[in-house]
């Protein structure tokens, strides 16, 4: 009875845009948990808290150190499902002279799956995704304190199931700049069914209802209309198996201008499961925003 009218009091009510934001709150601490020197780059290890409670880990990518007084255009990326920080862990310097930021996702997925308890999880899953735009809101926040960092030129990009959530984060935080969505789309209900299977239809049913109802909150393509006049640039597969023709063309449409759709004939986990083909992804990226003058050294050449 109890988990029931957990259940019931979350999914009742629906959080506004300016709750979403403000869930982010602002940084009241930055804890170093670990650097690792890499070749080209280093790979720094924080643990965020924010005033409103909301805490994660992160990795920050950063350029090998030498050049004192640089700022660097920036990055914060949301990953698909159990990449988290590890995102950002390219092992050949394909992106240079960007500093990259990537979070942990609020809630380990698999952790639930084994619960006992997962009715009275309700709750906790939903704060998830409701914390997951809060969260990359929360690495904007960062980026913009580090001295080697350009504040203009911030980017946010969403790769497979990330793309919900940067959708709603770069909407909601007129800090970033730029956009790119890689292998994503809209209509969550539809990108549920295209991947939950639950092992009956019944069991389907229910299961995909109430994750629709868990994940309203951040429905990306409620949000991506408010990210126009910045650019935004999709990059997708024709013959993906994961994300639908229509979930690609509902986020599509519902995106402002300037906008850009891309086509690869890379099949969505075969660009995923291999973090040098996300890193390649990622390069691609880095070219379309220097064409949109991003991260220029001439502020006048920015068309934004």
């Amino acid at each position: 009875m109890l988990a029931a009218s957990a259940f019931a009091l979350h999914l009742a009510t629906r959080p506004t845009p300016g709750e979403l934001r403000e869930r982010a709150g602002r940084i009241v601490s930055t804890r170093w948990v670990q650097t690792q020197a890499k070749t080209g780059y280093d790979l720094v290890d924080l643990k965020l808290m924010s005033s409103s409670g909301l805490t994660t880990r992160c990795r920050i990518r950063v350029p090998e150190s030498g050049n004192v007084g640089v700022r660097y255009p920036a990055y914060v990326i949301a990953g698909g499902v159990r990449t988290g920080r590890h995102a950002v862990n390219f092992r050949r310097m394909a992106v240079p002279d960007v500093v990259m930021a990537a979070c942990d996702y609020p809630l380990n997925i698999r952790e639930l799956r084994a619960s006992s308890r997962f009715w009275s999880a309700i709750p906790q899953l939903r704060r998830a995704f409701i914390d997951t735009p809060a969260t990359l809101i929360l690495a904007t926040d960062y980026l913009t304190r580090r001295p080697d960092v350009d504040p203009d030129a911030l980017a946010m990009i969403g790769a497979s199931f990330g793309v919900p959530a940067a959708t709603v984060a770069a909407a909601l935080d007129p800090r970033i700049r730029a956009a790119a969505f890689l292998y994503g789309g809209g209509d969550l209900p539809l990108l549920l069914v295209q991947n939950v299977d639950l092992g009956s239809a019944a069991a389907n049913r229910v299961g995909r209802a109430l994750a629709w109802l868990l994940a309203r909150p951040i429905e990306p393509t409620r949000y991506a209309g408010a990210i126009a006049p910045r650019p935004t640039l999709m990059v997708n597969s024709p013959s993906d198996s994961a994300i639908p023709r229509a979930s690609i063309d509902e986020l599509y449409e519902a995106l402002g201008e300037p906008k850009e759709l891309r086509w690869l004939p890379l099949e969505h986990f075969a660009a995923f499961h291999e973090r040098e083909l996300l890193a390649e992804l990622t390069k691609l990226v880095t070219e379309w925003l220097r064409t949109q003058g991003f991260g220029s050294t001439e502020p006048t050449a920015r068309k934004f």
